[in-house]
Formats: C-alpha cells, structure tokens, sequence
C-alpha cells in the first residue's frame, strides 16, 4: 500500500475517532440563516465563517498570508479577526462544521485533511487552485513551510532521525497530499537506539507519524513517539525540555529564529472550504478580510446567490 493511502486511511480513522467521541462542536445547521436588510427589506443569507484556536499554526499562517494578521519586529501580533468568529479547536472539527452548515466557510491543511470523505469544497484563492503544481511554482498563495524545531546540541539518535527525514523521507511526503522540501536522498543507515519526543501542530501531525513509523521500520532500536497539540505548544514543549522536536505549521518569527534551529520537512497548502451546497468558486484576499473581520457578512455581497 503506498503512504498516500495509508496516510488516507490514518486521517479517516482520526475523523472517525473525533465524531464518535462526540467532541465536534456545531457552529451551524444545515438550513440557510437570514437576515432582513434594513434598507430594502429583502433576506440575506448570512455567512458563517469559521477559523482556529489561538495558539493553531494554521490559523496564524492563515491569517498572516491573507493579511488578516501582522507581526511587528518584537513579535507582537495584531490580529483582526472579529470576536464574532467562531472558533474551532483542530483540523477534523473544522471540516465536521463546515459539512453541517450551509452557510459556512473556513480553512484547514490540506496535507492533513482528509477531503475525499469530508462534504466540503475547496474554493480557489485569487483564481489559483491549490495544485500540487500551483504550490511548487508559489501561484498558490496560501503555502507554509511545515518545521521541526529544537534547540541545543543534537544527539546521535536526534541528528540520524532528522537527516532521514530530509532525505529518505522526502519521498514519503512527495507520495501524500503535503508538497515535499527538498529532493528525495539516500539515508546511510546507523543502528542507534533511544526514544524520541516530537509534539505540536495538528497540521503537521499526520505526515509525522507516518515519517515516524517509517524511520522506526529502518531503525528498529529507536521509538519516536507523536504528540499532537498546536504549534505554541510544541516549541514550549521544546523549551521546557519535554520535546526533543517541535512541530510548527507556520514561518517562524524572528525572535523565534533567535532560540530555536529549525528544518522544514514539507511545504502545505492552506485550502479555503465551503459547505458543498454553496455556489462559491474563486474568492480572493481582500474578500477573505472582509468576511473575517466581519465587514462581509452576507453571501449576497459575493454574488454566491441571486
């Protein structure tokens, strides 16, 4: 079976073991809302935007390449997403939302999504598709590196782990749905034994097993065990000396860049989603503010219904 669709099969386990837990949050239904506009007494569907958690690399790239997002020299964030947002906490909670509301609109990774069995639709950004092909050349806007970080002097066991993952390995990820970072290259195999913490984005979560398991298949005296959290909090677990890598779904900050070394593993895409009902094709930056900030609230405004 080729990784592509065992790392299918792994993320439809995931979205599986989230709605059977019962933990999805629904933000919507799948019936239309409306409003009445003041002026001319016509209804408006309303637009039911979705975004992540603070703390979500996915929310903080997002945000960033759309513009919704600054960071200045010192690190300090502004962010202009509207309090009005709702809020959801991983990857499989925002397509479960935006399959049960008609009216929703949110985003979620692709290399980690599983969208063959999600009833969502990707909506082109500025006219690009997130192709495979689109996010190589840079034409699809929304790309961000996905990164292990660590700080300190690496062990045996941490430098053969990382230099797999950035050779061999490349291949693995070139056959899933994540776009890969380098050239495939030869891994010169080395019998070190010893366990491995790696935590953070649930973004960067699927690919990581299945680099994991892989390394372990060729290095069978080395356990690299996946933690998934959010991006925050893998690099404070880095910190705090309970991680030996962290994972960062996003470009790291330039006070970041002065305590931590990082390697990027793969590339990824950021796709715009709509419930599969919606009319929505192509959507660009601009409009993406505007439904974020809360200054498009209604899908009129786009032209998505008549």
């Amino acid at each position: 079976m080729k990784m592509k669709e065992m790392l299918g099969k792994r993320k439809l386990l995931v979205l599986g073991g989230v709605l059977l837990a019962g933990v999805i949050a629904v933000v919507g239904t799948k019936s239309a809302v409306f409003t009445v506009n003041a002026d001319d007494g016509k209804e408006r569907r309303n637009i039911v935007a979705v975004t992540r958690e603070d703390g979500s690399g996915t929310r903080s790239a997002f945000g960033e390449l759309t513009g919704l997002v600054e960071v200045d020299a010192y690190g300090t964030k502004t962010d202009r997403t509207s309090d009005q947002i709702a809020v959801t906490g991983s990857t499989e909670e925002m397509l479960r939302q935006i399959e049960l509301t008609e009216d929703g609109i949110g985003y979620v990774s692709m290399g980690a999504s599983d969208m063959e069995s999600a009833d969502v639709k990707i909506v082109n950004v500025n006219g690009m598709e997130p192709t495979k092909e689109n996010i190589k050349n840079g034409n699809y806007e929304l790309t961000r590196p996905l990164q292990l970080i660590y700080n300190g002097k690496l062990t045996d066991l941490e430098y053969d782990f990382l230099t797999y993952l950035k050779s061999a390995g490349q291949g693995i990820v070139a056959d899933t749905d994540y776009i890969a970072a380098r050239d495939t290259g030869i891994h010169l195999k080395k019998n070190v034994t010893g366990k491995i913490a790696v935590s953070g984005s649930s973004s960067m979560a699927p690919i990581m097993q299945v680099l994991a398991a892989a390394y372990m298949t060729e290095n069978p005296g080395a356990e690299v065990q996946v933690t998934t959290s959010d991006s925050n909090k893998g690099m404070l677990d880095v910190m705090e000396g309970k991680s030996n890598f962290g994972m960062v779904s996003r470009d790291l900050y330039s006070y970041e860049k002065a305590v931590f070394q990082s390697e990027t593993i793969a590339k990824d895409a950021i796709v715009v989603i709509v419930n599969k009902k919606n009319g929505l094709e192509d959507i660009t930056t601009d409009q993406i503010q505007g439904i974020y900030t809360s200054n498009i609230e209604n899908w009129e405004y786009l032209e998505v219904y008549e």
